[in-house]
């Protein structure tokens, strides 16, 4: 059986790294597992351009900036810029040797200008089996990647929030009816969400009434996330061994989806003593002056990448603080509880799923700043948060693993392989 993976990313963001993980899980049980992707290839890895390598980059920068482009002159503001994907422009990838060779088409996240909603129409018409994994909620939305309280797509949206002139018959209409057609088309189509919070909302969508949608999460690499020692890891970054330290991540500090602004205020809410004893581990991109005005110590690795590197930015911390306020399951909350550390985090999309409370970390009602801060002073207090860490561990190994993980795939590609 030969499966090939489609990625607009061949390492970056979430999906990228999740689409990597998944192809290693599946060669790990014998399958031929190949990744084709609009940017950042990896022959050595198997994960191949679908484009000659001459002309990726410039190819790759200006679709995505002209799919962006198409969407600025309609959007309500630019807080919402990257919140909303029309897949407008794209390449056609159903003459690539890869494609055709491939038993079974796995598409990841396809947006920034890798596959367009007419290249899909030519995977549908080309009639190999689709499995489509769902990072976010873009399948089942007109248009945006997290909903954010609007539940217009469970009809036909229209009325969108994000944009200038939002109508009954605006994009978010037409995208999603012109999805819905798509779908259709597919002979053979199998939905997958990394979170049962995920499936539960695509079944709420019109757009996939009727359609194949199950629930697997992301695998991790169990063998290569583990912990590597305070004190080594501290170290490396300038942090004193006896820090109580609390690490934030981020692809961008700033990403109002990521709550940035709700972690300041439950830092700020800190008794005297444990502001003392803080440090606050950064890992991502930001901006002069995110941290001016915070009451503890900061330290900044800026972007990391690699294993090791990423490792030992989880290893030098005491616990995860992630105050997403929309979130599906995300790679930071894995990589911690592999790293064996403990995780305080909203109450918000897949996270309840991964994180069991007073357990392997704790729980807060999404947006109560307040029930961070009782989180991060619960563990302090403990004077030890390894054994919550230990937990958070153990729960890892009985959810993601790569064996689990890529068994339930497979049983998914036999079936559509044996009808």
């Amino acid at each position: 059986m030969k499966v090939l993976l489609l990625s607009t990313y061949g390492m970056g963001g979430g999906a990228g790294i999740a689409c990597r993980r998944l192809q290693m899980a599946l060669q790990g049980k014998g399958i031929s597992a190949d990744i084709l992707v609009r940017t950042g290839d990896n022959p050595h890895q198997g994960i191949y351009s679908a484009t000659h390598p001459w002309i990726q980059n410039a190819g790759f920068l200006w679709d995505k900036f002209s799919e962006k482009l198409r969407f600025m002159g309609n959007e309500k503001d630019k807080s919402v810029r990257f919140a909303f994907s029309y897949a407008y422009t794209g390449i056609s990838i159903v003459s690539h040797p890869l494609f055709q060779a491939a038993d079974v088409i796995h598409i990841h996240w396809i947006q920034h200008g890798f596959l367009s909603l007419s290249n899909l129409q030519e995977i549908a018409q080309s009639g190999k089996p689709v499995v489509w994994t769902l990072h976010d909620e873009w399948v089942f939305t007109g248009g945006c990647h997290y909903a954010g309280g609007c539940r217009s797509f469970e009809q036909k949206c229209g009325y969108c929030p994000m944009l200038k002139q939002p109508s009954a018959n605006d994009w978010s209409n037409r995208l999603w009816h012109r999805k819905q057609n798509l779908y259709l088309s597919f002979p053979q189509l199998h939905f997958v969400t990394c979170s049962e919070w995920l499936k539960q909302e695509a079944l709420c969508s019109q757009l996939l009434d009727g359609m194949q949608v199950s629930s697997i999460p992301n695998p991790i690499d169990l063998s290569e996330y583990n912990d590597i020692g305070k004190n080594e890891a501290r170290h490396h970054w300038g942090i004193e061994a006896s820090r109580f330290v609390l690490l934030f991540v981020a692809q961008r500090v700033n990403d109002p989806r990521k709550g940035y602004a709700y972690l300041k205020r439950a830092l700020k809410q800190l008794p005297a003593h444990v502001k003392q004893a803080v440090t606050l581990l950064v890992m991502g991109k930001s901006e002069p002056g995110d941290f001016d005005d915070l009451e503890v110590e900061v330290k900044v690795t800026g972007s990391v990448s690699g294993v090791e590197g990423v490792r030992r930015v989880y290893s030098a911390s005491d616990i995860l603080v992630t105050p997403s306020m929309e979130d599906n399951l995300p790679n930071t909350i894995m990589e911690a509880m592999a790293c064996s550390r403990a995780v305080v985090a909203f109450k918000t999309g897949g996270i309840p799923e991964m994180i069991a409370h007073q357990e392997t970390g704790w729980l807060s009602d999404t947006g109560y700043e307040q029930g961070l801060t009782e989180g991060i002073v619960w563990l302090y207090e403990q004077k030890d948060a390894n054994a919550v860490g230990l937990a958070a561990r153990i729960r890892a190994e009985a959810l993601y693993s790569p064996q689990i993980v890529a068994e339930q795939y497979l049983n998914i590609y036999t079936s559509f392989l044996n009808s």
